[in-house]
């Protein structure tokens, strides 16, 4: 008996710090940064990697990540040096169709989603076939 108390008291040490760490957004985002997602055409791991590196190398820019089975790119920056506009912008000018589908946890975000207009441009190499 005194075995499972003991070992209940550990788990609950265990496990309450974890939980107390745990937002509703999946990621803490330091004071002026913004998670956003933007929908692209992307159709494979090279466009992936392209969009992912173009956006990197963005100023204010912490963390991107693109994911091929929804053509969505996960983009944490900083607001003080960029913007979700420019962002999508970024995308645009690499030559892929892009759209801010949504802002998360941001500090100024109000609404939870905007959305933004992308313009069509064609892709050299493998996507240059479809739009």
């Amino acid at each position: 008996m005194k075995n499972k108390f003991l070992f209940a008291v550990m788990a609950m040490i265990l496990v309450l710090p974890l939980s107390m760490t745990a937002q509703d957004c999946g990621q803490k985002l330091k004071k002026n940064q913004e998670e956003i997602v933007i929908a692209t055409n992307m159709e494979c791991n090279g466009c992936k990697t392209e969009i992912e590196k173009e956006l990197g190398f963005q100023k204010g820019v912490v963390e991107v990540e693109g994911n091929l089975a929804t053509k969505n790119v996960r983009v944490v920056y900083k607001t003080k040096k960029n913007n979700a506009e420019n962002l999508v912008a970024c995308v645009q000018k690499a030559g892929y169709q892009a759209k801010l589908v949504k802002k998360i946890c941001g500090e100024g975000n109000t609404s939870g989603t905007h959305n933004c207009e992308g313009s069509s441009t064609n892709k050299k190499g493998c996507c240059d076939k479809k739009e």
